[in-house]
């Protein structure tokens, strides 16, 4: 897919590897919904944006990949949310991109950023204290291989 432009009062359903050479955005009042019996994978080459009240649903786990090399990599503003069961991780892979988080997002989950992590407003991440619904995940790069998270740094 070229770009992955999200908008409206509408759901997008996916399921396995969604591949995006440009830039993901989910707005208004949107819906990702992650369906199928495996984890959703969406690798973006370009920025991510979640803004407004566009949110996450799932029956599966997702994780949102972002190749950006510089600039903002991934932006959550608004009052953006995921779903609070199986949530959802942010990974940011280059070391001169940011990730921002505005307003009062509200998100199950995880960031992983080899870069900068912002955060104004009253952002809420809520993550899962026994890292049992956000162990495995697609590796973002090879689909053969699984990582996990096995601890989590809170920033504060």
């Amino acid at each position: 897919i070229d770009n992955l432009p999200m908008s409206g009062n509408n759901d997008y359903i996916f399921q396995g590897i969604i591949y995006v050479t440009g830039d993901m955005s989910q707005s208004g009042t949107s819906q990702f919904v992650a369906s199928g019996t495996e984890p959703v994978r969406v690798v973006v080459n370009g920025t991510i944006s979640l803004v407004g009240t566009s949110s996450s649903v799932s029956s599966q786990s997702i994780l949102f990949v972002s190749n950006a090399p510089s600039g903002d990599a991934i932006t959550i503003s608004g009052t953006a949310s995921t779903g609070d069961t199986y949530g959802a991780l942010f990974y940011s892979t280059s070391p001169t991109a940011n990730v921002k988080i505005n307003g009062t997002a509200d998100f199950f989950g995880g960031i992983i950023s080899n870069g900068t992590i912002t955060t104004s407003g009253q952002p809420m991440i809520k993550r899962d204290d026994d890292l049992v619904t956000l162990t495995q995940y697609f590796h973002p790069l090879r689909e053969d291989y699984l990582m996990n998270v096995v601890s989590w740094n809170e920033l504060r």
